[in-house]
């Protein structure tokens, strides 16, 4: 993802080399290079129906890499309405879905970049944005602000006991009990 960037040290690229099957849903499903199930959908209610139906069906340890592409659409249309929709579509989806959850699964939830529709250009903004992390064994905990993006993919190939991303610091040691 991005100029100068090793795909093959990336967590989709060693997920698939050491066997996990990892789903790419929406704009990862373009954007991230893998091997394994592929969804490069839209719509926000279509991401999250794929989402939850793959889940459910897949009986193996998967990882899914997902992204809700309409907040990005709606932020450089300057529209905060549909920007507002969008994300209490996703919170009540949320809502229903997190119950479903297996006890040692964890949830990733953020952003790749701000985009708000209300700052008076269609331009993405560079605001920090959140990390929010969830499980059943998952603990309180402040992860500090994270330098790269790629900390995800670090946690995610220490979390499935992968070998280590090539860029990105786990902080997988801090969020589990």
């Amino acid at each position: 993802m991005g100029y100068g960037v090793n795909i093959d040290g990336q967590f989709p690229m060693i997920a698939a080399r050491n066997g996990l099957k990892v789903y790419r849903i929406g704009k990862t499903a373009d954007v991230l290079h893998g091997e394994g199930p592929s969804y490069p959908i839209v719509d926000t209610d279509e991401v999250l129906r794929v989402l939850e139906e793959t889940y459910l069906k897949e009986s193996g340890e998967a990882a899914f890499l997902v992204n809700v592409q309409e907040t990005d659409l709606a932020g450089h249309s300057e529209d905060a309405e549909w920007y507002a929709k969008l994300l209490n579509t996703t919170d009540q989806w949320l809502a229903k879905f997190l119950p479903k959850m297996e006890e040692e699964d964890i949830l990733i939830i953020m952003a790749d970049h701000g985009n708000d529709p209300t700052i008076g250009h269609s331009s993405h903004t560079r605001e920090y944005v959140p990390l929010m992390i969830t499980g059943h064994k998952v603990k309180a905990a402040h992860i500090r602000r994270r330098n790269s993006m790629a900390d995800v993919g670090a946690t995610l190939s220490e979390f499935f006991g992968l070998p280590k991303t090539e860029e990105g610091e786990s902080f997988y040691k801090e969020i589990l009990e």
